[in-house]
C-alpha cells in the first residue's frame, strides 16, 4: 500500500525548492566577496561633500569693443562649469560718457551676455559703472542709472552655510576709493551671526591711502572672513594675508590685458572659481578659452579625423629616395602623393617640416585638392649641400588636411611622412688583430667614420636620443663592428615564445643574389650567441643559433659600447666588392615598445645602402 506524504511536507519541500537556489547565490556572492587575494587594496565609495562654486568675473572695461567676445566665450565656458552662481567684480560698461544712450547701449551689450548664464550673476559696482563724465562728485547721474538696471550699490546675502558681502568703493566718486563708515558700521551689523564670510569690492582699498581700509579691516577681522576680492588693476595677483584674511586682486576678462611680456605679470584674460568646502575654500584661476562643452568635438568628426591620421604610408607619403648628402650634395625629385578618405573634396597642403635645417624642397609648398576616395600627387625636388654624417636627417614633410567639422569650422589635421636616403659605404680595411672585447681600444677605429642610424617612419613615440653611431672594417676573413647606443636601460628576454623581440638588438642584413640574410646580435645575451632570423619579422623562437661570431658589450650608465665580429662568409658568402646591405639598432626599455633606428629603411630591400670594399 502506498503511504501520501502529509501536506505539511509537501509545502516545505516546495518552499526549500523555491528559497533553496536563491539561498545558494547569496552565499556564492558573499564567499566571492570576502575572497579577497591577501593584501589587496579595499576600494571604498568616496565620502559625501558639501561643496559651493562661485565664479568670479574681472573688468569688463578698458580696452577694445572686440573685448565683449571674451566676455563671452567666458560665459560659455562657465555654463559648462555650471557654478552655483557668478559674481561680477564691476566696471561692466565703458562710462564716462556725457551720452546717456550710449551708457545704456553698453548696459544692454554687457547684460544681453551675462543674461546668457546658466546660473544666477550678482554685480559690484565699479568706477567705470558709475562715475560722471565730468568727474564731478555731486554728479550721481551714472550712480542712479546703476540702481536702475543692476540694484544696490552695496548688499548681502546667504547661501547655504556661506555669506557674501558687495561693498561699494565709490562713493566718493573721487579716484581714491573710500568706504564710509556709514557702509562699515552697516558692514559690522550685517556680518553679526554669519559664517563662511567673502567680501567683494571693485577697488582693491587696502592699496589707497586713506581709504579707510584700516578701520574697514579691524572690522572684518572680528568675523569669520575668509577673504576679500577686488578688481580694477586689470591683474591678477593674490595679495597679503593679513590677520587670517586673504586679499586678492582679479585681472580682466574681456578688459584691457595690457602687454607687458607675458601672463604671469597677472595681465591675461581670466575668470576664477572659488570652491568653498565647510569652513574651507581654494580658489582656481581659470585662463579664457581652455573649457569646453561635452560636444566640443562629437563622433562624426572625430571618424572622419581618425581616417586621415589612420592613413598608411602606402596611402599617403613620399615615393622615390635620395643619395645621403655624405660625400657631395645631392638633388633630386620626389613624389607626393596625397589620399583622400573622405567623401566631400578636402584641400591639402603638403611642405618641409620646420626643423628641417639643411634641406629645401621646390617648390616650398604644394596646395593639392584632393576628391573623395581618389589620390593627387606633384613632384618635388630635394636638395641638401654636402654634410658631415652625424648632421644627416630623413627629409619630413607634414601634410596638412584642411579638415571642416560638423559646426563648419576648418582646422589643420597634420600627418608626417619622410622621404628615403640610401648611402654608400666603403668598409675600413684592417691587418692587425681585433680584440673582441667592447672597449674600442684599436687604433684604427679613431680612423674611421661611422654609420648613423636613424628612425625612417615617423611616430608620435619617436624619442630624442642620438642616433646610434656603427664603425665597420674589416679583414680577408671578418667583418667587425663597434657600436655606441644611447640606452640607460638593458634589455635581454631569453624566453623566446613571443613573437615580437622584446630585448635590444642589433642587427646586420645583406642581399646576396636577392636572397636576405639577417645575423641577430642580442648585445646583453650572457651566453653571446647569435642568431640567423628565419626572416625580417625577427620571431625570436624561429631563429637559428650560429657558431663562430663573437661580441662583447660594455656600459657606463647612458650608452652600451658592443664589439664584435662576423665572418664574411656567413654575411656575404663568396660575393666580393659590393652588396646591398643594412644594419640596424632595436632598442627595448623593458616595455611593451620597440624602438627601430637603421642605417637605410629596413622594410623594403630596395632602399637598403650599398657596402663595398
Amino acid at each position: 500500500m502506498r503511504l501520501q506524504t502529509p501536506f505539511w511536507k509537501m509545502k516545505l519541500t516546495k518552499a526549500l525548492l523555491w528559497i533553496l537556489p536563491s539561498f545558494i547565490f547569496l552565499l556564492i556572492t558573499i564567499l566571492l566577496t570576502e575572497a579577497q587575494i591577501p593584501g589587496q587594496v579595499s576600494i571604498e565609495a568616496p565620502a559625501e561633500r558639501n561643496m559651493i562654486r562661485v565664479i568670479i568675473i574681472g573688468d569688463r572695461t578698458g580696452g577694445k569693443p572686440e573685448g565683449i567676445k571674451v566676455l563671452q566665450r567666458a560665459v560659455y565656458e562657465i555654463n559648462q562649469l555650471n557654478p552655483d552662481f557668478v559674481i561680477h567684480i564691476g566696471d561692466m560698461v565703458q562710462g564716462y560718457t556725457r551720452d546717456k544712450d550710449q551708457w545704456l547701449k553698453e548696459l544692454k551689450e554687457f547684460k544681453d551676455t551675462m543674461d546668457k548664464l546658466s546660473v544666477p550673476w550678482y554685480p559690484v559696482a565699479g568706477n567705470h559703472d558709475v562715475f560722471s563724465p565730468f568727474r564731478d562728485p555731486e554728479d550721481r547721474t551714472y550712480e542712479n542709472l546703476y540702481q536702475q538696471y543692476f540694484g544696490p550699490l552695496f548688499y548681502s546675502y546667504d547661501y547655504k552655510n556661506c555669506h557674501f558681502v558687495i561693498m561699494y568703493t565709490d562713493e566718493a566718486m573721487t579716484s581714491s576709493p573710500v568706504i564710509s563708515m556709514e557702509q562699515i558700521n552697516w558692514l559690522r551689523s550685517d556680518l553679526e551671526n554669519k559664517s563662511n564670510i567673502f567680501i567683494f569690492m571693485h577697488k582693491p582699498i587696502w592699496n589707497y591711502e586713506k581709504s579707510n581700509w584700516d578701520k574697514f579691516h579691524q572690522t572684518i577681522k572680528e568675523f569669520p572672513v575668509k577673504a576679500v576680492i577686488s578688481g580694477h588693476f586689470h591683474a591678477y595677483y593674490k595679495d597679503k594675508n593679513i590677520d587670517g584674511i586673504q586679499y586678492y586682486g582679479m585681472g580682466v576678462t574681456g578688459g584691457e590685458a595690457y602687454t607687458f611680456g607675458h601672463e604671469l605679470t597677472g595681465y591675461f584674460h581670466h575668470y576664477n572659481m572659488l570652491t568653498i568646502e565647510n569652513d574651507t575654500y581654494k580658489m582656481a584661476v581659470i585662463k579664457v578659452g581652455n573649457i569646453e562643452a561635452d560636444d566640443y568635438i562629437v563622433a562624426e568628426d572625430y571618424s572622419k579625423v581618425w581616417k586621415i591620421t589612420a592613413l598608411s604610408d602606402n596611402q599617403t607619403g613620399v615615393r622615390g629616395w635620395l643619395w645621403q648628402p655624405v660625400s657631395k650634395p645631392v638633388s633630386g625629385e620626389v613624389e607626393i602623393f596625397v589620399y583622400n578618405p573622405l567623401n566631400v573634396n578636402i584641400p591639402v597642403s603638403v611642405k618641409l617640416d620646420s626643423n628641417m635645417k639643411y634641406w629645401q624642397a621646390k617648390p616650398s609648398i604644394l596646395d593639392l585638392i584632393v576628391p573623395p576616395g581618389d589620390t593627387a600627387s606633384a613632384k618635388v625636388t630635394l636638395s641638401s649641400p654636402r654634410l658631415d654624417r652625424h648632421d644627416i636627417v630623413p627629409p619630413q614633410f607634414v601634410f596638412e588636411y584642411k579638415y571642416t567639422n560638423t559646426r563648419g569650422e576648418t582646422f589643420p589635421v597634420k600627418i608626417r611622412r619622410r622621404a628615403l636616403l640610401r648611402d654608400k659605404y666603403n668598409v675600413y680595411r684592417i691587418s692587425e688583430n681585433v680584440k673582441i672585447d667592447g672597449k674600442c681600444d684599436e687604433h684604427f677605429w679613431s680612423k674611421i667614420l661611422p654609420v648613423y642610424n636613424h628612425v625612417w617612419v615617423y611616430s608620435i613615440y619617436e624619442r630624442d636620443d642620438a642616433p646610434p653611431e656603427v664603425y665597420l672594417a674589416m679583414d680577408n676573413d671578418n667583418l667587425y663592428f663597434y657600436a655606441e647606443v644611447m640606452d640607460e636601460k638593458y634589455s635581454y628576454l631569453k624566453d623566446n615564445k613571443y613573437k615580437s623581440v622584446f630585448s635590444d638588438v642589433i642587427f646586420f642584413s645583406s642581399l646576396v643574389d636577392g636572397k636576405r640574410k639577417d645575423i641577430v646580435i642580442f648585445p646583453f645575451n650572457e651566453d653571446k650567441i647569435a642568431f640567423i632570423a628565419k626572416d625580417e619579422k625577427f620571431v625570436p623562437s624561429e631563429m637559428i643559433p650560429i657558431q663562430d661570431i663573437k661580441y662583447s658589450t660594455t656600459t657606463d650608465g647612458k650608452y652600451y659600447y658592443c664589439e664584435g665580429s662576423i665572418p664574411l662568409s656567413i654575411l656575404f658568402e663568396d660575393k666580393i666588392s659590393e652588396v646591398p646591405f643594412n644594419l640596424g639598432i632595436i632598442d627595448n626599455d623593458l616595455e611593451a615598445f620597440l624602438y627601430l633606428k637603421s642605417w637605410n629603411f629596413d622594410k623594403d630591400q630596395n632602399y637598403w645602402g650599398i657596402l663595398s670594399w
